[in-house]
């Protein structure tokens, strides 16, 4: 199970836009399974966006894998998912018994225990990384992450994401925007 591809449907997203990725994504011949993740936004209807992932998977056979992060904002929500049949996590971390299926199944499909010495000493790191990620979000106390972390956590799990940069001012916002786009020329 390879990640081709990762769709960010945007903080402010409704339960619709929840339910039309998802249809999209479960039709998509190319996608295994999906993992759908909802870290809410002021503006968030965890509970309404639970019903459309449900009233979604329920009409579909590939599997689906939710994490609904956020703690008490979520819990009732997240909780939906039991009864909906869906396996639901409430944080997605490296040691998470989530990614150990996938991970089996994708390096048996790619044959990846050839891998060559170089690789498996960037996966040490990237191992090493996530952990560091994961014990300081720990340490601080924390129990959800900010966006960036997320989603370096899913580019150290090679889930590809949508480019992120944060600018802290106007003059910056321009240059990155400009930087950004002669990556796309």
């Amino acid at each position: 199970m390879v990640a081709r591809q990762s769709i960010d449907i945007i903080g402010d997203a409704t339960a619709q836009r929840y339910r039309d990725a998802l249809t999209i994504c479960m039709r998509d011949a190319q996608n295994d399974g999906v993992l759908v993740i909802l870290t809410p936004q002021a503006m968030t209807q965890p509970m309404q966006v639970a019903e459309a992932v449900i009233d979604v998977a329920r009409q579909f056979t590939k599997p689906l894998l939710v994490s609904w992060m956020g703690g008490s904002q979520v819990m009732a929500a997240a909780g939906c998912f039991v009864g909906g049949g869906i396996s639901s996590f409430a944080r997605l971390n490296p040691r998470s018994s989530v990614f150990l299926p996938l991970r089996r199944m994708r390096i048996t499909s790619n044959c990846s225990c050839r891998c060559p010495v170089r690789c498996r000493v960037r996966s040490s790191r990237i191992r090493k990384a996530r952990a560091c990620l994961i014990e300081s979000v720990l340490a601080e106390h924390r129990k959800v992450l900010n966006e960036m972390e997320s989603k370096a956590l899913l580019a150290a799990f090679r889930i590809p994401v949508a480019q992120t940069v944060v600018a802290h001012s106007p003059t910056e916002a321009l240059l990155l925007a400009e930087h950004l786009n002669s990556q796309w020329r």
